[in-house]
């Protein structure tokens, strides 16, 4: 008896957590940057800007692929979609250091010495997608997974900006 009472309730409670989990917009996520500079000051988040152009980025086991590897100077917004099993992120470096000889220890880049971190589109789960746009000056670029060992095991792209 007591079941039938709260079946409703954990239903309700289901379909909501799936709908939060999930956003509003079909499992399209706007995103967060950097949590804190060297300095400790926090970064402004990510938002999605609709009048950029837009950058395609398909990651999992073990690859970053932007749909292209160059782009216009200006506002481009990263659309990251995670087709993986696992947890994935994307960071966006400014550097001229080639995208498979960045500075890294114990699993990880160290973004400090691998360039300028122009944004980041933080961990987010399998299925998903998530987007944010980034004002982008020309120069070389290079697109990363920094989540401990996803780097050494391949995930790095190279992108340049006219």
């Amino acid at each position: 008896m007591r079941l039938r009472k709260l079946l409703p309730l954990l239903l309700f409670a289901g379909v909501s957590a799936l709908a939060f989990a999930c956003g509003g917009d079909g499992g399209v996520e706007h995103i967060g940057s950097p949590e804190a500079s060297a300095t400790g000051t926090a970064q402004a988040e990510l938002t999605v800007n609709p009048n950029a152009e837009v950058l395609n980025v398909q990651m999992g086991e073990w690859f970053v692929r932007p749909e292209r590897s160059s782009a216009r100077a200006g506002d481009l917004t990263l659309s990251a979609r995670n087709g993986g099993t696992t947890l994935h992120e994307l960071v966006v470096i400014k550097t001229d250091t080639a995208e498979d000889k960045l500075p890294a220890t114990n699993g990880k880049v160290d973004e400090e010495k691998a360039g300028e971190v122009i944004g980041e589109i933080d961990q987010f789960n399998a299925g998903l997608t998530r987007a944010g746009t980034l004002n982008l000056k020309a120069g070389k670029y290079v697109f990363i997974c920094n989540i401990v060992g996803h780097y050494e095991l391949g995930m790095h792209a190279a992108f340049t900006v006219q």
